[in-house]
């Protein structure tokens, strides 16, 4: 069979959309299937066609800064969105596959997908948003395509409560074959894996930290990413002279996997997530899971769902730090608990598995 993957990004963009729908084309792939990316080449000199682990890569158009255009609120290049849009209509039109998995992002070129073909066409929902205009986006996207698929439940839900039992769930899996998890050795260390804008919530993350050292000043937090407010949080790290902070900035999968084996607890602090791949990576490695429960942040969800961790109640904002010293003493205090339950967890984010669930669908 022959699977287009549609999404605006795509390597060696890094992100969890990338990984995510990267480790289902590949697996897609691994059983012989032809899989085609096609997306936005998000910075100049990319190859417009290129391999990446057995899948074709097809850059439709180009943007010189893609994800920090002129005008920063708009926070993508909208020029570029539109032009990728009308593309991949006419590429549809004129090239023969089976199915068609869309990622939500850019959201626009989900209108421009040929009324004809939308009956072969799952739309993919890696996140949700509160606001009214996408809460009423999301209802009317999920309703012009026969087939939805979403990370978590709790995603599914809040797109359209109505139609989410015909959502398929495929959480975000990561491709571990290469790590062991048989002996993670854990320091006494947190880690945060995020890119580091302001919707992940940083900042609130450091504070958390700041409340945890107090209590133990022999605790560390990693902080492993990159992002526009790199140099922000460098500064502010450097201006509150905080201690057992180390900034990492990118890092390969092999170091950042080294980190992640070896910390005690994933800190996710993010406004909106729906799985990310980060909880699936953190699982493997037995790491429990630290969360804030914000209205769009699906994480609390699935770290409640299968008790892989604390959720710290986002109600009252400014005792959120306060708030988290007791959901980190709790996690502690019954870490093997944790642990084992993060090993069960972790058999139902496998990328085969869900591959297998995808290809029977």
């Amino acid at each position: 069979m022959k699977y287009i993957i549609a999404t605006e990004l795509y390597s060696p963009s890094i992100g969890g959309q990338e990984s995510r729908l990267g480790v289902l084309a590949e697996s897609l792939s691994l059983k012989g299937h032809d899989v085609e990316i096609l997306c936005i080449g998000h910075t100049l000199g990319l190859k417009k066609i290129e391999k990446i682990n057995g899948v074709t890569v097809k850059r439709l158009n180009e943007s010189k800064n893609y994800t920090s255009p002129k005008i920063r609120k708009l926070k993508r290049d909208w020029v570029a969105i539109i032009k990728y849009s009308i593309l991949l209509r006419g590429y549809l039109k004129q090239n023969k596959f089976d199915y068609l998995i869309l990622n939500q992002w850019p959201i626009l070129h989900c209108f421009f997908i040929p009324r004809n073909q939308r009956s072969k066409c799952f739309l993919d929902w890696c996140e949700s948003r509160s606001s009214w205009v996408f809460k009423l986006i999301q209802k009317i996207l999920s309703t012009i395509f026969d087939m939805n698929s979403a990370v978590s439940e709790s995603v599914a839900n809040k797109i359209n409560y109505k139609k989410s039992d015909s959502f398929v769930i495929f959480p975000s899996a990561s491709n571990m074959n290469n790590f062991d998890n048989d002996s993670c050795l854990k320091k006494n260390s947190i880690c945060m894996i995020s890119r580091l804008e302001s919707h992940k919530n940083i900042f609130e993350g450091i504070k958390i930290f700041r409340k945890i050292y107090a209590y133990d000043n022999e605790v560390s937090l990693n902080i492993i990413g990159d992002g526009s407010l790199k140099n922000e949080i460098k500064k502010y790290v450097k201006d509150n002279e905080m201690k057992n902070i180390y900034i990492h900035g990118y890092l390969s999968n092999e170091d950042k996997n080294n980190i992640l084996k070896s910390s005690k607890i994933l800190l996710i602090t993010s406004y909106r997530e729906g799985h990310p791949v980060t909880l699936s990576e953190s699982v493997f490695f037995k790491t429990p899971i630290l969360t804030i429960d914000y209205q769009d942040n699906g994480t609390a969800d699935i770290v409640k769902k299968y008790n892989i961790g604390e959720v710290i109640d986002s109600d009252v904002i400014d005792d959120i730090s306060n708030k988290s010293l007791d959901k980190y003493i709790k996690i502690i205090n019954n870490f093997e608990l944790f642990q084992k339950n993060c090993a069960e967890a972790s058999k139902k984010f496998d990328p085969i598995l869900n591959c297998e669930n995808f290809r029977r669908l």
